[in-house]
């Protein structure tokens, strides 16, 4: 036994407290509270003797630097060479991402001829960080979020002059026909993050993408609050199950 350096006490999922059990987790706060790895770990149902579902997850996320867009991208016998993910295991996390990515497809979304964000001349980029491009690129970053809610939310993705993402937040939790828009926590967050963009996002849990006069009215306001602080609002996206509304594409500030 090396007394000096111990081997990390291993401890089953079905030990733990379990507010740190995926499953029970997911049934007090709802899937949205959970990370990706703990997602995965509920597909992939069972650890080994060493290794909880979670260590296998983190593992599986491994292969792929954490990128959960690239997780479609593994083969079940690329998964299975993790020690603990078998044929089961691989062929069902498998047929749930080929689920995800086929609903993700039924969108009838305009791909083309999109107006472009636009980029601070002194922007600075780091490769290993994606840009958000155009409203289509936060669709496929962001859309996730607001899938299958029966409640307004508003929540904004605050950017670095390169329009890469320093932090997207949800600021506000409403019904299902009203939302309340605080414009101080807007201003605090992008002076905190030391923002330069800023995108904000909300639902419309009724299906409809028209945005109505009130978050016409919202978004002028928001981005007369940016210009006085020197922050460029580059979009505001509606959310819904068909697909997305961008302000910036139709011109509407």
């Amino acid at each position: 036994m090396n007394i000096e350096n111990p081997e990390p006490l291993y401890i089953p999922i079905n030990k733990r407290e379990e507010s740190d059990r995926p499953r029970e987790k997911l049934e007090t706060l709802g899937a949205s509270a959970l990370s990706n790895a703990e997602l995965l770990a509920i597909l992939i149902n069972t650890g080994t003797k060493k290794k909880s579902a979670i260590d296998l997850a983190q593992e599986l996320l491994g292969l792929v630097g954490g990128e959960l867009d690239k997780l479609h991208m593994l083969t079940p016998r690329q998964m299975k060479e993790i020690n603990g993910i078998g044929k089961a295991k691989a062929t069902f996390i498998a047929a749930a991402l080929e689920l995800s990515k086929r609903r993700k497809g039924d969108f009838n979304l305009q791909t083309e001829n999109l107006p472009q964000y636009p980029v601070h001349k002194d922007a600075k980029l780091n490769e290993s960080k994606p840009a958000i491009t155009s409203s289509l690129s936060v669709f496929e970053y962001y859309s996730y979020q607001f899938l299958d809610l029966l409640h307004e939310e508003f929540h904004i993705i605050l950017l670095n002059r390169a329009n890469q993402i320093i932090k997207a937040i949800q600021l506000h939790k409403g019904t299902t026909t009203s939302l309340s828009i605080d414009l101080k926590m807007i201003i605090r967050n992008v002076g905190d993050y030391q923002a330069s963009g800023l995108i904000i996002c909300h639902n419309h849990p009724s299906g409809s993408l028209k945005p109505s006069q009130v978050d016409i009215d919202v978004t002028h306001r928001i981005n007369e609050v940016c210009k006085m602080i020197d922050c460029n609002l580059l979009d505001h996206l509606i959310f819904s199950n068909s697909g997305y509304y961008s302000f910036k594409d139709h011109n509407i500030y």
